[in-house]
């Protein structure tokens, strides 16, 4: 799966130039909440020429009541003119190997332009 998510952080209630920092720990936050035993490791990078944190991980998420699976992802988080952008690839862990290399490199074709 690949997920796309822009946010205008000033209609969020951030102030100006909300650092990306910030926003990259609200995202995996959230993220972090959601799964058990979620495990990640983070790197900065750069998207399209936008300063990003990687984020690669891992944890166990429930999809449906008596049901879990070990996903496995990778989230590009990235902040251009207050608006912040998250772009993730998952898997199940056992067809992670070979798909998200692919999917990581959809997610770095992406090309951000605000236009207010």
């Amino acid at each position: 799966m690949i997920q796309v998510s822009p946010y205008d952080v000033r209609r969020m209630g951030a102030p100006p130039n909300y650092p990306l920092d910030a926003f990259a720990k609200t995202m995996v936050d959230s993220k972090r909440k959601a799964d058990d035993g979620w495990k990640s490791t983070e790197a900065a990078v750069e998207i399209d020429e936008v300063p990003a944190w990687r984020i690669e991980w891992a944890g166990l998420v429930q999809i449906a009541p008596a049901r879990a699976a070990v996903l496995r992802g990778v989230m590009l988080l990235g902040m251009k003119d207050d608006v912040g952008f998250r772009l993730e690839a998952q898997d199940v862990e056992a067809r992670s190997g070979q798909s998200m290399p692919e999917g990581e490199r959809s997610l770095r074709s992406f090309a951000l332009t605000v236009k207010r």
